[in-house]
């Protein structure tokens, strides 16, 4: 038997075995995770186990009709996909290979025929006829039929949906350079054109690449997740990155920021990680973090009180097998939130509409019917509140404090008042900062006191709806200038 004069390399023989990845644009494997750093490998695990256990980034009420959003990218070419029906098809980029007119008019045809209400495109890197500059000679003077796709390159439309419901999408197509000149919209990784490029208030983001560090296999954008971090959208969908394909919870707490400072740091590798260094600082954080995450989502806000973020990787092809293989991404989508902001102003003015309505087990789904909002009353039952309630909600450190500043409603029957007293009952920590706008909703743990000899207090839950806005500054720091409901958005979902 003849033997081979010269073996392979370890690494191609454990390459050839499929113990290592071939490129960065394959997942690692666990001997690539080990060799690489143990450290970032044991904290991904941990971070993933407390997404888990924090469950649903956001749960949708009863009283709102959902909006199903469908999320596709990376279809490169293809069309045999069975697209869900929904409200809202979005499509993150790469239609094609060659990038030549006609493909790109073919997947154009094909996502025109689906019956979604709403179609909102982006392009990516291999979709060349869409810049000028990459685009192939031959396709100079052509034009596309977008046959009502809305195509995004760096703008924002605002779509209406059943109920009156709004959504403002944002869309851009750029990607950190990564081929020839002949792939789209590329930009310097070290001259990023995310900074203040995302209006503050859009609901879904859509980009081509990923953010770094989530759902990108490490081949993600830090200037693109600054800006995330910034505009924090309810929704960030993407692609590019085939075998980041899926959806991850985003909550922008201390402990996805510690997750994401620790695997911004070059791997050590193997034997150096057990050495310590600054990055064991940042697994103690994601560590302490992660179960402060986990206590107060399960003792102080119960299941389905989160209030957070999503990101989806919607890319259809299958690593690089020129198969579409991954599951199609569709999100139902009908919460309405406030839009978070870093700087709030000091002090909202608000109106509520027809009062308050009781909740009474804390979960923010009114109990009785709109029209008939009733508020506690600790000396006869419950009576309704017909006249709107005025007052004033500080906003302090993320609290928003509520106090009534009408008239007192007198009682039907025994001349008694009524005065609310509340705090916003954040789902999380006292971090995220909140915007009242015309069309919220909150909900509020409130104390109510009868202003007669007894004196009797009682603490009951209700849902607030804002009905107008007047931005004060002043009081707190950081009031920024502008007219009523500045950073907000008027319906949003999920």
């Amino acid at each position: 038997m003849d033997l081979p004069t010269r073996l392979p390399p370890p690494m191609g023989l454990l390459t050839a075995l499929g113990l290592r990845r071939k490129n960065n644009w394959e997942p690692p494997t666990l001997i690539d995770s080990l060799l690489s750093s143990p450290l970032h490998f044991i904290v991904t695990l941990i971070y993933s186990i407390t997404l888990f256990l924090r469950g649903r980034p956001f749960t949708p009420p009863r009283d709102k009709p959902a909006i199903r959003v469908v999320c596709i990218s990376d279809t490169h070419d293809r069309t045999d996909v069975a697209i869900p029906a929904g409200d809202l098809l979005i499509h993150a980029g790469d239609l094609t290979n060659a990038g030549t007119a006609s493909d790109v008019q073919a997947q154009l045809d094909w996502l025109a025929a689906q019956p979604h209400q709403h179609k909102v495109l982006v392009c990516g890197n291999h979709d060349s006829y869409f810049d000028p500059s990459a685009r192939l000679p031959s396709d100079r003077g052509k034009t596309l039929d977008f046959n009502g796709i809305r195509y995004l390159v760096r703008d924002a439309v605002t779509l209406e949906f059943k109920a009156g419901r709004h959504l403002k999408i944002y869309g851009a197509p750029d990607i950190p350079a990564c081929g020839g000149s002949e792939m789209a919209f590329q930009y310097d990784r070290a001259s990023p054109p995310w900074t203040n490029a995302v209006p503050i208030d859009t609901d879904i983001l859509v980009t081509h690449t990923p953010p770094k560090n989530h759902l990108d296999l490490g081949l993600g954008c830090p200037g693109l997740l600054q800006e995330v971090w910034r505009v924090r959208p309810k929704l960030h969908v993407f692609g590019h990155v085939h075998w980041g394909h899926g959806r991850q919870a985003v909550h922008f707490d201390e402990c996805q920021r510690a997750y994401e400072s620790l695997l911004s740091q070059r791997p050590r590798g193997l034997i150096r990680d057990f050495f310590p260094h600054s990055g064991w600082k940042e697994a103690l954080r994601v560590l302490g973090y992660a179960v402060h995450g986990v206590v107060w989502k399960w003792l102080m806000v119960g299941p389905g009180g989160n209030t957070s973020s999503l990101m989806v990787n919607a890319a259809q092809m299958y690593g690089n097998t020129g198969r579409l293989g991954n599951p199609v991404e569709n999100i139902n989508t009908n919460r309405t939130i406030a839009i978070a902001t870093p700087r709030p102003p000091a002090h909202t003015r608000f109106v509520l509409a027809a009062a308050l309505t009781e909740t009474g087990d804390g979960s923010g789904v009114p109990v009785g019917p709109p029209g008939g909002a009733k508020v506690a009353d600790p000396l006869d039952g419950q009576y309704p509140v017909t006249d709107p309630v005025s007052g004033t909600a500080a906003i302090r450190n993320g609290t928003v404090k509520v106090t009534s500043s009408a008239p007192p409603a007198p009682h039907p029957s025994h001349g008694t008042t009524v005065v609310v007293i509340g705090t916003l009952m954040a789902a999380g920590p006292p971090s995220p900062q909140y915007l009242l706008h015309p069309g919220t909703r909150i909900v509020v743990q409130c104390s109510t006191r009868t202003r007669d000899a007894a004196s009797v207090a009682q603490t009951v839950v209700y849902e607030i709806v804002v009905t107008s806005v007047d931005v004060e500054g002043g009081c707190g720091s950081g009031s920024p200038s502008g007219g009523a409901g500045t950073g907000t958005s008027s319906e949003t979902w999920p």
